[in-house]
């Protein structure tokens, strides 16, 4: 699960915690990287795999959490 922490607006970059890269803790994605690669997962296609089109159809999705 990708963790944004953070968007530093002078950059024009999301400040993350990302598990899935080796240098993930404060790792920056570009605004436009980021929103292209955010897609909510669909379990039933899933099961056997998806397509990159398939993929790329699910819905653009966030949690967000304040403190």
């Amino acid at each position: 699960m990708l963790v944004i922490r953070g968007y530093d607006e002078t950059t024009g970059e999301f400040i993350t915690n990302d598990p899935g890269t080796r240098k993930g803790e404060g790792y920056r994605y570009k605004y436009q990287i980021l929103l292209a690669a955010v897609h909510d997962w669909d379990h039933e296609l899933g099961q056997d795999g998806m397509t990159d089109e398939e993929m790329e159809q699910g819905r653009k999705a966030l949690v967000i959490v304040n403190k």
